[in-house]
C-alpha cells in the first residue's frame, strides 16, 4: 500500500499545473515606480515579432526566447497615454519548466518596458505568468494606471 501511495504523489506532482497570481497592472506599476531600474509604462502596438520555432519542451528545460521588436504607441503621463512613444525593444520570451511566455505582435497592449544598455535601449520581459503586457487594456485598467501617474491612490488588487 505505501508503494501505491508513493507511486500515486509522484504521479502527482509530475502533472501539476504552474500556479499564477493573476496579473494586476497595478502591481506591475508599483514594482516598476518603486524598482531602482527606469521604467516607462507605454500603450501601444509592437510589430515585427520573428517566425519563431516553438520552444522544445521535451527536456523540461526550454530556452527563453530573445528578439527585438519594434514599439509604437505612446508612454504614460499625468494625463493618460498622451506622449509619443517609438522605439526598438529586445522582447525575452523566459520559460519556467514547460511553461514559457509568448509576447505576439500587439494591436492595442499596455506594457512595461526597462531601460537598457543593449542597442535597443529598452527591454520587454514577459514570463509564463505575465505581468509586463496587458493585452486590450480596459478603460478602467487605464483609468487606474493615470491615477498611480498622478500620484493619486494606487493600490493593487493583488500582491505579488
Amino acid at each position: 500500500m505505501r508503494g501505491l501511495a508513493a507511486a500515486l504523489a509522484l504521479c502527482a506532482t509530475q502533472a501539476q499545473a504552474l500556479s499564477c497570481v493573476p496579473a494586476d497592472p497595478v502591481a506591475s506599476y508599483v514594482k516598476a515606480r518603486d524598482s531602482e531600474e527606469v521604467y516607462v509604462v507605454v500603450r501601444g502596438s509592437l510589430s515585427g515579432r520573428p517566425d519563431l520555432p516553438a520552444p522544445d519542451l521535451s527536456d523540461n528545460a526550454p530556452e527563453s526566447s530573445l528578439y527585438t521588436s519594434h514599439f509604437q504607441g505612446y508612454r504614460i503621463a499625468t494625463n493618460g497615454f498622451t506622449v509619443l512613444f517609438e522605439t526598438r525593444v529586445e522582447v525575452t520570451e523566459l520559460c519556467f519548466a514547460v511553461w514559457c511566455a509568448h509576447v505576439p505582435d500587439q494591436d492595442d497592449a499596455v506594457m512595461f518596458l526597462r531601460q537598457t544598455e543593449t542597442p535597443a535601449g529598452w527591454a520587454l520581459i514577459e514570463g509564463p505568468c505575465g505581468g509586463n503586457v496587458f493585452s486590450n487594456p480596459s478603460d478602467e485598467m487605464i483609468k487606474d494606471l493615470t491615477r498611480c501617474a498622478r500620484g493619486g491612490p494606487c493600490e493593487p488588487e493583488f500582491r505579488r
